[in-house]
């Protein structure tokens, strides 16, 4: 999902030092700089949840 934070002033404040931000249903908030395998693991546990 993407968000933009200049529409959303809590989220600018909160995040605009932070970008780019990925945030995966039920799974922490990831902050740069991002690790492949860290993002591979948090998608897997999210794709679980799906099925």
């Amino acid at each position: 999902m993407e968000h933009n934070i200049l529409e959303q002033p809590e989220a600018f404040e909160r995040y605009r030092y932070l970008i780019p931000v990925l945030e995966i249903e039920g799974g922490p908030i990831l902050y740069p700089p991002h690790e492949p395998g860290i993002i591979w693991q948090a998608l897997s546990v999210a794709s679980r949840r799906l099925t």
